[in-house]
């Protein structure tokens, strides 16, 4: 459909079709290869795995004990093959040279092949340099700025339409469909499972004199709770150019995590505290993070009016509804042998 018979659409609150012939999944791939900016209200309808009553009792539930802040009750309202999965926080590793992240985010940051990403900072910049968005962000949350950058909404359309986040995107859909959809199916014994995943993973770059970030939960920002976080640094992270986190919602223990290219974090960020100190490593922190919620916990969420309450009651703002096909896009996996991964 036109962008203008869209927004029509939109303006007059009727429902936007799709063309003849789209099933959703063919809705999804043209999406990811748009601007979810420009289709925020659009929502697709998918079929969502049939869930029991209990589930969804379970699901409305969920939200009551986060406003009291009953987490021992909220870690029970899991299935028990669920529940290590979201109390106990996991390192793991992956093949780095499979899944090249750290090359393809090299090119994307403009890297010079003789420069270490930990001193992406060092590298120095023309007047007339123009940086992609994630590292125009970085860059001046550290208060690098060579020159005057072009607009925002200029420099978010550009990067969009890149190649190179293209490529990224693909990567990101492979190292989800061969890795970890695939572990987390093994885990927890599902032959066959379906996730409503980050339909982007999220580009981070701290340099040093990168200001803090203040202690949150991802749930302020209207994420149901039953979503779990991925955290994968690219360059090795310690102390001040790390994430902070508390193992358990509530605990205070907070940690820096350790680790660097080839690792990767699994927690529940959603309402475990995080934050980021001042860096006074003098090391450029490079890392992707994304959010995924298993298929059956989504339809129950869908069900019980959880995932819209949710979103109503968020303190924080961030682009993208909470939806399949704007923050999120749906996949389904199967479980395969050996597809554990390897913690470290």
């Amino acid at each position: 459909m036109p962008k203008k018979r869209v927004w029509r659409a939109l303006m007059s609150g009727r429902p936007i079709r799709q063309g003849k012939g789209d099933g959703w999944e063919a809705v999804l791939q043209r999406r990811r290869m748009t601007d979810p900016d420009e289709i925020v209200r659009e929502k697709v309808e998918i079929p969502l795995p049939e869930v029991s009553q209990e589930e969804v009792e379970a699901a409305a539930a969920r939200l009551s004990h986060v406003d009291r802040e009953l987490w021992s009750e909220l870690l029970k309202s899991f299935p028990s093959y669920w529940q290590p999965i979201y109390e106990t926080p996991l390192k793991f590793g992956y093949d780095p040279q499979k899944y090249d992240f750290k090359m393809l985010l090299s090119e994307m940051l403009e890297c010079p092949a003789e420069v270490p990403l930990e001193k992406l900072h060092d590298v120095l910049r023309s007047e007339s340099f123009e940086p992609c968005q994630p590292l125009q962000l970085g860059m001046t949350l550290a208060g690098l700025l060579p020159g005057k950058f072009k607009k925002k909404n200029q420099c978010r359309s550009q990067w969009r339409s890149s190649k190179a986040r293209s490529a990224l995107l693909q990567l990101y859909r492979r190292f989800l469909e061969e890795e970890i959809l695939p572990s987390l199916a093994s885990e927890t014994g599902e032959a066959m499972s379906s996730f409503a995943v980050q339909a982007e993973p999220v580009i981070r770059v701290m340099m040093p004199g990168h200001c803090a970030t203040k202690r949150h939960r991802d749930a302020d920002y209207g994420h149901v709770p039953e979503e779990i976080n991925f955290w994968l640094p690219i360059t090795s992270v310690s102390g001040s150019n790390s994430l902070w986190v508390e193992s358990f919602p509530g605990r205070g223990d907070f940690a820096a995590l350790e680790g660097s290219n080839g690792h990767a974090f699994r927690w529940w960020g959603n309402l475990c505290e995080h934050y980021a100190e001042p860096n006074g490593t003098g090391c450029t922190r490079v890392s992707l993070d994304f959010r995924l919620i298993p298929g059956r916990f989504w339809a129950a969420a869908v069900a019980s009016g959880g995932l819209h309450e949710a979103e109503t009651k968020r303190k924080h703002h961030h682009g993208g509804s909470m939806s399949i096909g704007s923050y999120y896009t749906w996949i389904r996996t199967e479980m395969k042998q050996d597809s554990a991964v390897s913690t470290v």
